[in-house]
């Protein structure tokens, strides 16, 4: 620093046990000050050996339990012409440290203190901010501190503001931290307010504390102050600028817990104080998405991020902190949300990209998920509303992969399969699904393949044989024959071989020489006859006019002997086989969504009478072959006395 500058700044700082904290301080303002000072009030850490390594104005001073009394300590021993207030649980940002210097030195002699905003970090990664502007700089011997906690300034005009900020990491407190800090605080904001007998003084106090028990999670305590402060601030006309941040904490809290008359008045007070302020416009949308009134969340959206973006760029002018920074993504996401109930997509879109870009991501939770997707599935009726709506949804997909959020999306996916939507394949890898039918659904979308055996087999034939019998063999061919062609049954069929059960054996024997009939290899198909016949004699009835008409060879055309046993075993029971006591109810009320099958169409229709009569009717109607299901007039006639009352 040259010789005409190098008694310009000052630091003064109080410090006790920062050994955590105190070097990071202390480097990030070592090379912008002339001199730093630093006042310890008792430490028993390495705080001061750590300080000494920077400065030899190292003082020791008893803490008298005021704030204010240590820090008009620390002011008596500057001898620079500016002085800046410095905590160890903060650090001089880049611009800070750039450009501090040269803006004190273009400063006339009537400026006397300067207002710099402090972002505040609320988590350990550092994505979750407050910004508050507050007087950080004073020509020496301008100013005095009052207030035992949450000093205040007592400084001279003229006030200039420079947006250089300073971070302050104080809020990311460990359990064991907060507790500590809580407790000093709390009692001496009690303490004080014993004393204090001034209405302003007593509101500064009780919403100070009030923020404090809020940290502290004493949430009954902090109820009770807030009735207390309502009560304090009607008998008063110049409230001090921190009754915002109460307006808006408390007309927040109010609205989320159904009071919401009452949040809706504070905030609305809160504008009236200070239209600039962007905090309760964001109350404001919370209160229109609890009521619904999504025409409103937006014209309150539009003045949140006006005054928002007003806000940014004259933070330093804010003498109270800017809370509503951490609810950005949540903003975005409203107002997504309110786009959706519109039927706006391609606004949508846009906000959910605002919403998952903006750093932080504050919105990014299970819950709010959970709650915009079911919004999402309930909303949307077409393919081609589906269509439109699919880059936010990806957006929201990819973003809780790379965050590394749990977050499954099994309502998505089955109305992705409702809809039967092309979707790309590297989306859908992306889809994290807890249903096991979910998985299917991807499978079908992926291939364009009916998964009805895959999902009620899984995946493996013999074994599902094996389980139910004669009925699972003959519904395993039944939906063959709707999906798959006589060679590839032929195939399947052959790979049951080793079923353990004679007389499925038998069944099976009978269903091959179907496949080979159909084919129209005649031979074979007498042999497979014969072959079932000899192994489970009871099916000849079945296959003996089957035989003669062979031996007769008076007809290329024949009726499968498939047919007459399906007959035989469905004559009483409604499915060819149990289906909703081998996959319970849940699946099978979804099977239509991973097969086009008229079987699973019945079988879906018919457990979704009773919750939506309206699909269910939709699904009957698409079955073929109606004389195959003996239950389907019955099943018609329940929808329609359901519809009719």
């Amino acid at each position: 620093m040259s010789a005409d500058n190098e008694k310009l700044l000052s630091v003064a700082m109080i410090v006790k046990d920062e050994e955590a904290n105190i070097r990071r301080a202390l480097e990030a303002i070592k090379d912008v000050a002339d001199e730093i000072i630093v006042v310890d009030t008792g430490s028993t850490d390495r705080t001061p050996e750590i300080v000494k390594e920077y400065t030899d104005k190292l003082y020791f001073h008893e803490w008298q339990n005021d704030f204010s009394e240590a820090r008009n300590y620390s002011l008596k021993f500057p001898t620079c012409e500016w002085v800046l207030i410095y905590d160890a649980d903060e650090e001089a940002s880049e611009s800070f440290k750039k450009n501090i210097r040269e803006f004190l030195m273009k400063q006339p002699k009537d400026v006397n203190t300067v207002y710099i905003p402090a972002i505040s970090y609320l988590d350990m990664s550092h994505t979750r901010t407050e910004v508050g502007s507050t007087p950080r700089i004073f020509r020496k011997g301008t100013v005095e501190y009052k207030n035992v906690v949450h000093n205040q300034a007592i400084y001279k005009p003229k006030v200039v503001h420079a947006n250089f900020p300073i971070y302050h990491y104080g809020y990311i407190w460990t359990r064991n931290l907060q507790k500590k800090k809580h407790e000093r605080t709390s009692t001496l904001i009690r303490e004080q307010l014993k004393s204090s007998d001034k209405p302003l003084d007593r509101i500064y106090y009780l919403i100070q504390l009030y923020k404090i028990e809020a940290i502290g999670r004493y949430n009954f305590r902090k109820n009770e102050l807030a009735w207390k402060i309502i009560e304090e601030i009607k008998n008063v006309n110049n409230l001090p600028t921190i009754t915002l941040e109460f307006l808006y904490l408390f007309g927040v809290e109010c609205i989320e817990n159904d009071m919401k008359k009452l949040g809706e008045e504070l905030l609305r007070n809160a504008i009236k104080i200070s239209p600039k302020y962007p905090d309760p416009y964001f109350g404001m949308m919370l209160l229109c998405e609890k009521e619904g009134k999504y025409d409103e969340l937006l014209d309150w959206s539009n003045k949140f991020f006006q005054a928002l973006d007003k806000a940014m760029n004259e933070v330093e002018t804010y003498y109270w902190t800017i809370m509503s920074l951490k609810r950005i993504s949540t903003a975005y996401l409203l107002a997504a949300k309110a786009f959706l109930m519109k039927k706006d997509f391609n606004n949508f879109n846009k906000y959910i990209s605002k919403a998952f870009s903006e750093k932080g991501n504050f919105a990014l939770n299970k819950s709010n998920i959970q709650i915009l997707m079911k919004n999402l599935v309930d909303l949307v009726e077409s393919k081609e509303e589906m269509e439109k709506v699919l880059a936010g949804t990806q957006i929201i997909v990819e973003v809780s992969e790379n965050e590394g959020i749990q977050m499954y999306f099994d309502e998505v996916i089955q109305k992705l399969g409702e809809l039967n939507l092309n979707v790309e394949k590297s989306l859908l890898e992306k889809f994290k699904c807890k249903n096991e039918i979910s998985k299917y659904v991807i499978k079908k979308l992926e291939t364009s393949e009916d998964q009805l055996l895959n999902f009620v087999t899984k995946n493996d034939y013999l074994k599902f044989v094996n389980e139910t019998g004669i009925y699972g063999l003959l519904f395993l061919f039944y939906v063959l024959e709707e999906t798959k062609s006589y060679v590839e049954i032929l195939k399947e069929l052959g790979r049951l071989r080793k079923v353990e059960s004679e007389e499925v054996r038998g069944v099976l024997y009978v269903l091959i020489g179907d496949a080979y009939l159909k084919l129209e290899k005649y031979k074979e198909a007498i042999e497979y006859y014969k072959k079932a016949k000899d192994t489970y004699p009871e099916i000849s009835r079945f296959i003996k006019p089957l035989l003669e008409d062979l031996s007769m060879k008076l007809s290329t055309e024949f009726d499968i002997a498939f047919d007459e046993m399906y007959s035989f075993y469905t004559s009483q029971n409604e499915f060819i086989f149990d289906i909703v006591e081998y996959l319970g109810e849940d699946a099978v009320e979804k099977l239509y969504l991973i097969s086009n099958t008229s079987f699973a169409n019945y079988a879906s229709a018919s457990l979704l009478i009773e919750k939506d009569p309206q699909k269910a009717e939709t699904l009957l109607k698409k079955v073929e072959n109606i004389e195959e299901f003996p239950f389907y007039y019955y099943r018609l006639a329940k929808i329609y006395e359901k519809k009719r009352y």
